[in-house]
């Protein structure tokens, strides 16, 4: 599926220029990384182009190479090649890449604006300087903080199919792996399957090569044991015991379409210490009153002072230990984006996709972190999980 993007993003850029009085927005990134590229044009490149949104069009500037797929792909009033402006001759006169670059956008600034003087234009905080610079000379180059971000936190509803479906195949992802460890068998307090020790490695093969079956891609899943569940960004590695607490915390992103997913979830295969049992009851009970509290005029920080109140009244402060990190985070094309659910987070608006996803650490005993993905609505919120969160799963005899 592919997104038709509408003219209401071309309003809404045409409004911050106005109030910022500026002539144009220019972006010079490779869309692959750069979501703001990607939103804009709906063209996914690995290489560099430029974009250009002036108050009466918009444009990208691609090679040769690319011009085809452009013309089919991007969502934008104009493809311009850099042989328009001479890029292949400039090569041959011994001119640098990097020079001849500068000529052929000044050639197309000069007119997109008519040749006009003292034109300005905006351009994100990680523009290019080399290339910032070389154009400063015959105009104002202007970084700001992206308009962009907060555009893209408002998410359509295409947009919210794509993250259900990424949603979805971690959700079957995380189900195979729930599947592997029932049929592990314990041997003292390490996991087998198939004779061969379960290791994190290899939970997170099987869950990973699951997604990319579906056309997903992932960076780091995390398949964290025991000691090591404690420490929530750590991925995890070696045997996988029995008794002791497992997270899986799954963020796919689709090869094409680039949209993301979050799902975590904390199983114990065996008997859970009563520590765990005790932390566990207490995430859920702080992750409800979050979700109940979701809705269009609350802030993010006033959802993340509901998870830290309710933690501290089953016994749970947050310190070096105990719940060391936000609630949630906005997720779309990229894994965290706004709003933020933490201190100092953002008003939550219709459209918005977060994570809700409280946690406990413990050195001595690990950690238990349960996530879900819920979309702001008019009414309210509506959880887009529907994966179970029993924390204690038995081994399939």
């Amino acid at each position: 599926m592919f997104l038709v993007r509408g003219d209401g993003l071309k309003e809404e850029l045409i409004n911050f220029l106005r109030e910022e009085e500026m002539d144009g927005y220019m972006i010079y990134a490779d869309s692959a990384t750069d979501s703001d590229l990607y939103y804009l044009t709906r063209f996914l490149a690995h290489d560099p182009f430029l974009y250009l949104h002036t108050l009466e069009r918009e444009m990208v500037l691609v090679s040769t190479l690319e011009a085809r797929r452009a013309e089919r792909e991007a969502s934008v009033d104009e493809i311009v090649t850099t042989e328009r402006y001479g890029m292949r001759e400039l090569l041959k006169s011994g001119v640098s890449r990097a020079e001849a670059y500068v000529e052929v956008v000044r050639g197309l600034l000069q007119d997109a604006f008519n040749g006009e003087s003292g034109v300005r234009i905006a351009v994100p905080q990680n523009f290019e300087v080399y290339l910032a610079d070389r154009l400063r000379e015959d105009r104002e180059i202007i970084p700001r903080i992206s308009p962009l971000r907060a555009m893209r936190a408002r998410k359509k509803r295409d947009e919210i199919a794509l993250i259900i479906d990424a949603e979805r195949r971690a959700e079957e992802a995380l189900g195979l792996a729930e599947e592997r460890l029932k049929e592990a068998e314990v041997r003292g307090s390490r996991l087998y399957l198939k004779g061969e020790v379960l290791t994190s490695e290899r939970l997170r093969g099987i869950i990973d090569m699951s997604l990319l079956s579906n056309g997903y891609e992932t960076e780091a899943t995390i398949v964290a044991c025991g000691t090591q569940s404690a420490e929530p960004h750590n991925i995890g590695s070696g045997p996988l015991e029995s008794d002791k607490p497992i997270v899986i915390d799954i963020f796919p992103r689709h090869k094409t379409n680039r949209y993301h997913a979050d799902l975590t979830r904390t199983f114990v295969l065996g008997t859970p210490e009563p520590e765990l049992i005790e932390m566990h009851s207490a995430v859920l009970d702080a992750q409800e009153k979050a979700i109940e509290a979701i809705q269009p005029g609350v802030t993010g920080s006033e959802v993340h002072e509901i998870v830290t109140r309710v933690l501290e009244s089953h016994g749970y402060e947050s310190g070096d230990e105990g719940f060391i990190h936000s609630t949630g985070h906005g997720v779309g094309l990229e894994i965290h984006e706004p709003p933020s659910l933490s201190e100092g987070g953002e008003v939550l608006e219709v459209g918005n996709v977060v994570t809700v996803e409280p946690g406990l650490y413990y050195q001595k005993i690990g950690g238990v972190r349960v996530e879900d993905l819920i979309l702001v609505t008019e009414k309210g919120s509506k959880n887009l999980t529907t994966y179970h969160k029993e924390l204690r799963i038995e081994e399939r005899v």
